[in-house]
């Protein structure tokens, strides 16, 4: 039976290199077997799908039979559960009915990982025991916390927190703040709902109060994601006052620029005599 695992395209962190050699022997393995066709192997070319089945499973970090231990941490710090149907099925572009073709399998699969609480899949092809057959979709949780920050010398300047995949139903929200120094501090919000409606289509919502001015904007799309779709759409909107704080500021007397720059710079500026701000 044909199986299709798809996983990312770039080492993710904390991956040993040690691995390098073991996947160069599998690759190997898998080549020389790969020299002996099975006459037993499944294809479902032509055969219509009567059935789609998703097994979902936690992050590898968490396995199917975790301790209480790492309940504890997916339900408390991951603050997250196995990913549910209903945000997976509607990535799936394939449908009950449909004719099932071998050579469209790795891109259904592909579609599915590419979503951000999808750390991998395995799509198999199997008979349902009729003329039809099964399509069988096992997928890994990503890990789902965000966790961001910077530091300056003397103090922390940055912080994002979020969750790409809150309880399971594939809401992403995430926050940020950083420092404004001598202006207000910058405060961001971001927001996705993954699988509105049953349908491939994606909410988003961004907001941002930066140190002058700000923005909101707010969209709904169904992306292009595979040649497979045959219809994407984008609907969205901007509000965008942060050109028009920079004019404010713009348009105050050069004093009283300067009062409002930060100290790093006034330092700067008094260290080299030869240069002045400009009025």
């Amino acid at each position: 039976m044909p199986t299709i695992v798809t996983r990312p395209s770039k080492y993710r962190s904390g991956t040993l290199r040690v691995l390098t050699s073991v996947a160069l022997i599998a690759s190997v393995a898998r080549r020389l077997s790969a020299q002996t066709p099975d006459s037993t192997q499944f294809r479902c070319d032509g055969k219509t799908i009567t059935a789609i089945d998703i097994q979902p499973h936690p992050p590898a970090v968490i396995g199917d039979d975790p301790s209480g231990f790492r309940r504890a941490v997916q339900h408390f710090l991951f603050q997250s559960g196995t990913t549910r149907e209903r945000a997976i099925r509607p990535f799936i572009l394939a449908r009950v009915g449909q004719k099932c073709e071998d050579s469209r399998l790795p891109e259904i699969a592909r579609v599915v990982r590419e979503q951000p609480y999808i750390a991998s899949v395995t799509l198999r092809a199997v008979p349902d025991g009729g003329d039809g057959v099964r399509l069988v979709f096992a997928t890994v949780d990503e890990v789902p916390v965000i966790i961001g920050g910077g530091l300056t010398k003397s103090s922390l300047s940055n912080l994002k927190y979020g969750n790409s995949n809150i309880g399971g139903s594939g809401t992403l929200m995430s926050g940020q703040w950083r420092d404004g120094r001598a202006y207000r501090d910058a405060l961001a919000l971001t927001m996705r709902q993954y699988g509105l409606f049953d349908q491939p289509i994606i909410v988003g919502l961004d907001a941002l109060r930066a140190p002058l001015g700000g923005n909101l904007s707010v969209a709904i799309s169904r992306p292009f994601l595979s040649d497979l779709q045959h219809i994407a759409w984008y609907a969205g909107g901007m509000h965008d006052n942060m050109s028009l704080a920079e004019n404010r500021k713009r348009a105050l007397p050069s004093f009283v620029r300067l009062l409002m720059l930060p100290e790093r710079f006034i330092q700067r500026s008094q260290q080299r005599p030869g240069r002045r701000l400009a009025g």
